[in-house]
């Protein structure tokens, strides 16, 4: 599956999209159509109901948040899932210099049998105060 680093915004939010939907961006606008964002507490997903097709809006009853979390606002263009990380399957990896969440978006498309999945992927960077407990004094 062919992997794509969308950016990495100031903040320490990164964004990181597995799958074939190429148009990723920190700020959701008409062309893009997958915002990720998350901290240790949060996993928030914002999704342009034009996922797939400029002309065909996904319905917030096909689409759905790693093991079925629904969408919690649905605007005319846009689908929003935003979900503590201790739910909806989102998986969690501790590494030494911050932690990485997984999930997946699952698209089930009305009376049709098939579904696909985008594979979601969002850091959080440590900061030196979570790794030492203070500021580092200078000298």
């Amino acid at each position: 599956m062919e992997e794509e680093l969308a950016s990495q915004n100031p903040r320490g939010k990164a964004i990181y999209v597995q799958g074939a939907v190429k148009r990723v961006s920190t700020s959701l606008s008409q062309k893009e159509v997958v915002l990720v964002e998350c901290s240790h507490h949060n996993f928030r997903v914002v999704v342009n109901r034009a996922l797939f097709y400029e002309d065909e809006l996904i319905g917030p009853d096909e689409l759905f948040l790693g093991t079925g979390c629904v969408a919690i606002h649905v605007r005319p263009n846009e689908l929003e899932f935003d979900y503590p990380v201790s739910l909806c399957g989102i998986v969690p990896q501790v590494f030494y210099d911050g932690s990485v969440f997984h999930s997946w978006l699952t698209y089930r498309p009305r009376n049709q049998v098939i579904s696909t999945e985008l594979h979601l992927q969002c850091l959080v960077p440590r900061s030196v105060q979570n790794i030492t407990g203070s500021l580092p004094e200078y000298q």
